[in-house]
């Protein structure tokens, strides 16, 4: 596996298209889980979590800070989504003004209750 076989096609096909049309960013949470997941060894990655991301970043993605904004205005969010990860994300997204590309069913609600940009395939 090589990191992105759990991603339904629509999302993978939609990021390819998107690449080069606009900026992709990923919140450096999402970096965090990475690691976190691949040591879990629930995600298989063929490199190294760091080297993995490294590539990622060097193909055009951006890495999106975490600044005091964004870890202020996740704490401020409605009750939705419970994980702290997942609300720093959304957090990202909604102070970048981003569409929020995800399959999680709770921050897809969410998206639904706040009306926030979203792509799920």
């Amino acid at each position: 596996m090589n990191g992105d076989e759990s991603l339904p096609n629509s999302i993978r096909q939609y990021i390819d298209k998107q690449i080069n049309a606009v900026t992709l960013a990923v919140s450096i949470i999402s970096i965090w889980e990475i690691g976190v997941l691949v040591k879990k060894g629930r995600l298989m990655l063929p490199y190294h979590p760091l080297e993995w991301t490294n590539r990622a970043l060097s193909s055009g993605i951006k890495c999106a800070e975490l600044t005091p904004h964004i870890a202020i205005e996740s704490s401020f969010l409605s009750e939705l989504p419970k994980d702290p990860a997942d609300r720093i994300i959304v957090s990202t997204a909604k102070s970048l003004q981003a569409t929020l590309i995800t399959v999680d069913r709770e921050i897809l609600r969410y998206a639904k209750q706040e009306q926030f940009n979203v792509y799920s395939g």
